[in-house]
């Protein structure tokens, strides 16, 4: 009997510390993981935790256009963690981390165009846009396509992202908004054929990249949640945005371009303060 019970206790104690140690697997999404900046969040987070939750080890998952991504986050078993545009079934969906990780850059976007396209330089405001008939390019299941149509623009869409610098280098439509986070990859990428960036035109509204966690995985998002709080607080959330951004929004000289503001009403208040308390820019009374 003595040696049954001391057999049990073992089991249970070696149980409870692999429980405790087990190694964080975070199953990024593949798009995610491929962008240094993002992936450079995810591990500044887990290494700010890593004392109190342990090791972990960050995995790319299998690659997927961005509305299966957020089909499968659902189940959590291809991936865990994907970081995109919020809307307010995403929120609804998964566990959201409310810290934007590019500080609003995803809402700060910048046309990629044809090279032998004329350019934008009497273009000033959405009427403008539609006057001369100019169509822009978005993903099936970005959040900002209805952004961009509830402002009056109109769009020409594709499931597919790779498909959607064909369909811009074909002039299926003129411009193929991106944002400073995203688009100097793409215009390096690119621009052997023939894709550049415009250079008098932006458009700013209210938007971020942010994680949204499996709700099978709850720890993970404590985690996260955890260690972005903790580099907000020492300053190194800050330090990581400028290394990977500020170069960036100097080369497309943002601010001397003819910005035009865009409304968003498909976001929750929630997104919206956080967007207001972290981000580069306020939207404050925008919307109201």
């Amino acid at each position: 009997m003595k040696l049954l019970v001391a057999a049990i206790s073992t089991l249970l104690l070696t149980s409870y510390f692999s429980t405790v140690y087990a190694k964080d697997q975070i199953i990024l999404w593949q798009r995610n993981y491929e962008r240094p900046a993002f992936r450079d969040f995810v591990i500044l987070a887990a290494q700010k935790t890593k004392a109190e939750y342990g090791e972990y080890e960050i995995l790319p998952s299998v690659n997927m256009e961005q509305g299966r991504a957020f089909s499968d986050l659902i189940r959590g078993k291809t991936l865990n963690l994907a970081i995109a545009g919020s809307s307010e079934d995403r929120e609804a969906q998964h566990l959201t981390i409310y810290i934007p990780i590019d500080r609003g850059l995803l809402g700060f976007k910048i046309c990629l165009i044809t090279d032998d396209n004329p350019g934008f330089s009497g273009i000033d405001t959405v009427k403008d846009f539609n006057q001369k008939n100019l169509l822009i390019g978005a993903g099936t299941h970005w959040p900002d396509r209805r952004i961009y149509e509830l402002n009056g623009l109109r769009t020409v869409h594709s499931s597919t992202y790779e498909l959607l610098f064909e369909m811009l280098k074909r002039r299926r439509f003129d411009c193929f908004l991106r944002s400073l986070n995203e688009i100097e990859p793409e215009a390096i990428k690119y621009a052997p054929k023939g894709v550049v960036a415009e250079k008098h035109v932006a458009f700013v509204y209210p938007y971020a990249a942010f994680m949204f966690v499996s709700k099978t995985t709850p720890r993970l998002k404590e985690r996260l949640e955890k260690g972005l709080k903790m580099a907000i607080e020492d300053r190194s959330f800050y330090e990581l945005f400028d290394k990977h951004y500020l170069d960036i929004m100097k080369k497309y000289d943002f601010y001397n371009r003819k910005l035009i503001i865009f409304q968003r009403t498909n976001a929750s208040p929630k997104i919206l303060d956080t967007v207001n308390q972290y981000g580069i820019a306020s939207f404050v009374g925008l919307n109201q």
